[in-house]
Formats: C-alpha cells, sequence, structure tokens
C-alpha cells in the first residue's frame, strides 16, 4: 500500500536568499515536494500520521498511539529535530 504526498515549504535553506529576511515573513520563496511512499505495515485500524522529516523524506503510519508513545512504531519518542546520523540510521531500518 502506497500513497502520493504534495506539501509545500518555504525554500529558504542555505544559503538564504535576501528574500528570507524577516521583514518579508510570509513572501518567501516557495518548494512544492510531491512523492509516493510505502505506507509503513500495519494490523490494526488507526490514525493515518505523516512524518515529515529532513532532506524532504517522509513516512507514513497508522497507529492508535502519538508519535511521543513508545509504543509508537516508528520509534522515535516524540517530534523533534533529528541528528543527522539518527536520520541516517531510522531510514535504514
Amino acid at each position: 500500500l502506497q500513497v502520493t504526498v504534495e506539501w509545500r515549504r518555504s525554500d529558504c535553506g542555505v544559503p538564504k536568499s535576501p528574500d528570507c529576511s524577516l521583514e518579508n515573513v510570509g513572501n518567501w520563496p516557495k518548494k512544492t515536494i510531491k512523492k509516493t511512499v510505502p505506507i509503513e505495515p500495519y494490523e490494526e485500524p488507526g490514525v493515518t500520521q505523516v512524518f515529515f522529516l529532513p532532506h524532504d523524506e517522509i513516512r507514513i503510519y497508522v497507529s492508535e498511539y502519538g508519535a511521543h508513545s513508545p509504543h509508537h512504531p516508528a520509534g522515535l519518542g516524540g517530534a523533534r529535530p533529528l541528528a543527522e546520523d539518527e536520520f541516517n540510521r531510522y531510514l535504514n531500518r
């Protein structure tokens, strides 16, 4: 089972454009990303959850548990920034 997700985000990465100033918030350049990704395996119905990860990666889970729960299949312990090595381990599981 897979799903196609399309989202927009600001495109104010490094190096930052002069268009990305605090005075210009709301008018920052935008980037549209579209990906087709598998839904992680699940056995019971639950809530569909989309995890937006570094480097425009995403993961889709169906779980009755919130992301902060130790029982959530992602095993991340809640929403938070991931260190690069932790992100790579997570993607390669």
